[in-house]
């Protein structure tokens, strides 16, 4: 059982003096799930400092073997940055650009990494063991048929993190590939698919919960920093351009039109991925 800051480990003093009592129970809770085999899912909120409570829990855990983080391109460098202000030592390799190579073992540290790139070279990423595995905005495996998250699921290493503040954007099977991806065979299909076509009693919603609960921490702005500002939602509508609107218009006109037509002669079920194309589109 998990107690509080029980399993917190020794950090450089300039860390250990800014981190907040919740990081410091986040740091300790991520040890704690490596120390027993499991996997976990840091949900908290954002604002909440998840990258610093990530980078103190890799900082702790090993020396001399490589940890690999996998992010959306537009996070890549505020990591390497926050890595180098915090963490001097640790070794920072960017599996990033043309010329890309995995690093030799032996030395140790984080890769960094894309999800464009997990995707495009999984084979590659998934013939090196790494010691621990991080998925930052992790919400981007959602959709347990991608190619994303089947490439996720391919990578070898002993402890696996998803890290998001959006575990759940649309449905529940939005968790369930999350949990997948973390313990496979702890958390099976059935249960989520069971959700997912509306079949759930109330009895079988109260179990997921409590299998899930063990290997999720998720904290609130409004729990543990009362004093940080609430976080603003502002909507900027904006006109289309002529180009924009032409590309809709013929979207909308054209291409709904031949799909009305395939639905009526094919059925719905033979074009149920062309639709959600159009509507991405259309977005």
């Amino acid at each position: 059982k998990w107690d509080r800051v029980d399993y917190l480990k020794p950090l450089p003093p300039v860390v250990e003096g800014m981190l907040r009592d919740y990081q410091k129970e986040g740091i300790s809770w991520l040890n704690f799930l490596y120390e027993q085999g499991f996997h976990g899912l840091l949900a908290d909120d954002m604002g909440l400092g998840k990258t610093l409570q990530v980078l103190s829990f890799l900082h702790q855990v090993s020396d001399k073997q490589w940890h690999l983080v996998v992010l959306p391109s537009s996070l890549l460098f505020q990591w390497e940055k926050e890595a180098n202000k915090y963490f001097p030592d640790i070794n920072i390799w960017k599996y990033y650009g043309i010329d890309r190579v995995l690093p030799e073992d032996g030395e140790g540290g984080i890769v960094l990494t894309t999800y464009q790139l997990l995707q495009r070279d999984y084979e590659k990423l998934a013939s090196k063991t790494f010691h621990c595995i991080c998925l930052d905005e992790a919400q981007k495996i959602k959709n347990p048929r991608s190619k994303t998250f089947l490439a996720a699921k391919s990578l070898q290493g002993r402890f696996r993190l998803s890290i998001t503040g959006t575990p759940i954007e649309n449905h529940l099977t939005d968790l369930w590939s999350q949990m997948h991806f973390l313990m496979p065979k702890v958390f099976d299909k059935q249960i989520f698919q069971d959700i997912s076509l509306g079949g759930a009693s109330q009895e079988i919603l109260d179990f997921v919960r409590r299998k899930v609960d063990p290997f999720v921490l998720r904290r609130e702005k409004k729990e543990v920093a009362k004093e940080l500002p609430e976080l603003l939602h502002q909507d900027v509508w904006l006109e289309f351009s002529n180009e924009e609107q032409k590309c809709y218009d013929y979207l909308l006109s054209k291409k709904r039109g031949e799909l009305l037509n395939k639905i009526k002669s094919q059925g719905f079920s033979k074009n149920r991925h062309e639709i959600f194309e159009l509507i991405l589109r259309l977005r």
